[in-house]
């Protein structure tokens, strides 16, 4: 009977012992999901979006940037899988952004055009009489 309890105890040591030994299964929670892609048209830039999920119904807010300027706003309704298209105005040359907000949580960002980058440093100058 000491072996036992002994053999129980080293192998108990090499195993999990969680109990229960299959732990419940978690759903897992339902978060909004989208995509979406830009194209160039002109002076003007489509923008499809699809709404794959939507756990609750509620505004999907759409914000078009030129730079650091918001150009344009939009609010959409959703309740479910949907896709929209939109015509969003592209003035100039520059670096657009199209940033979608669910409950005022950042959720998509969409680029198009090359951001303008500060120039790089200089190179220390080298001390005199080096």
């Amino acid at each position: 009977m000491p072996w036992l309890l002994l053999l129980v105890f080293v192998l108990s040591g090499c195993t999990y012992t969680f109990l229960p030994l299959e732990p419940e299964r978690v759903p897992f929670p339902q978060r909004p999901s989208l995509t979406g892609t830009l194209t160039e048209s002109g002076k003007t830039v489509i923008a499809q979006l699809e709404v794959r999920r939507m756990p609750k119904p509620g505004y999907v807010e759409v914000k078009w940037y030129l730079e650091e300027t918001v150009l344009a706003e939009r609010s959409l309704w959703a309740e479910g899988p949907r896709k929209y298209r939109l015509e969003l105005p592209r003035p100039q040359e520059g670096y657009y952004r199209l940033i979608v907000l669910i409950e005022n949580a950042p959720l998509l960002q969409l680029d198009l055009g090359t951001p303008s980058l500060p120039s790089p440093p200089l190179p220390p100058e080298e001390p005199e009489g080096s």
